[in-house]
């Protein structure tokens, strides 16, 4: 059973903050990092990986258009 998460953690200048995902516009990977983009433009790392992500935001209209943007 997958969890549907209505916040994710991410980080902002070396603090958790729990952003929430009606505020996310895209997700994608970088690197080794994954970086979630809301709709003021700003942008956040978090330790998830994109596929954990997925799963987790599965019912929330999140589309995988390719391997490294969710």
């Amino acid at each position: 059973m997958h969890v549907v998460l209505d916040k994710i953690p991410v980080m902002l200048k070396e603090k958790v903050l729990f952003l929430n995902t009606n505020d996310i516009v895209f997700i994608r990977s970088f690197g080794s990092s994954t970086i979630i983009t809301d709709s003021m433009e700003n942008e956040y790392q978090t330790n998830l990986r994109i596929s954990e992500l997925e799963q987790k935001l599965k019912n929330k209209g999140f589309l995988d258009l390719i391997k490294a943007i969710l």
